[in-house]
């Protein structure tokens, strides 16, 4: 089924504990999908509530926005230190298959939860690859669409209504009415004993 074109900005967060003893807080996010990742700058001046409004881009495949299972991506909040290293703040989950079901795209920003906080929380735009629907077949020139019905002399006249039709085949000698309008007429005889293409004009 292919995969479709799936992207995810993060938009920032609020409400982060501040982990810091000395100095401000300095807060990026690393973003997983399907074992892709990826890393937003770092916010020097939001501290608690810190904002990139960064996008990603990631493939999803069809099957799981269509049939799951679920695929989550992984938001993984870090606090920028000078010494001993990156400090984890907090994890949100975003439901991938949920956001395909809600609609195409976000309308304004989505809050998420982050895990391992009081009350941090967050925010979200996504929008997915719109894709059109696959062509119908071309129709061949020489195919013949629907049913194959015997005409009769009696079937066709004061019949004012016709259907111009491409047909190969064996017919007997056949005269058709072809109605103009309510009185006028024009008769059309068509003799194709043998095999011929010919258009016939058949009652509707």
């Amino acid at each position: 089924m292919g995969s479709r074109r799936f992207e995810l900005t993060i938009v920032g967060a609020e409400s982060l504990p501040d982990i810091r003893r000395l100095g401000r807080m300095k807060v990026f996010a690393v973003v997983s999908v399907n074992g892709y990742t990826g890393t937003t700058h770092t916010d020097r001046d939001g501290e608690t509530n810190p904002t990139w409004d960064f996008p990603f881009v990631f493939n999803v495949s069809e099957a799981h926005l269509q049939r799951g299972p679920e695929v989550d991506a992984v938001v993984d909040l870090y606090c920028e230190t000078t010494l001993g290293g990156d400090k984890i703040v907090g994890r949100a989950l975003i439901p991938v298959k949920t956001l395909f079901d809600r609609g195409i795209r976000s309308e304004g920003s989505l809050g998420f939860p982050v895990a391992g906080t009081a009350s941090g929380r967050l925010y979200i735009r996504y929008c997915f690859e719109e894709k059109e629907p696959p062509s119908p077949p071309r129709r061949r020139r020489n195919e013949v669409w629907g049913k194959i019905i015997r005409l009769t002399m009696s079937s066709l006249i004061d019949r004012r209504y016709f259907l111009g039709l491409e047909h190969e085949a064996h017919l007997d000698f056949v005269w058709v009415r072809q109605c103009i309008g309510p009185t006028d007429g024009v008769e059309l005889g068509l003799d194709i004993r043998r095999p011929v293409s010919a258009v016939m004009w058949m009652a509707l």
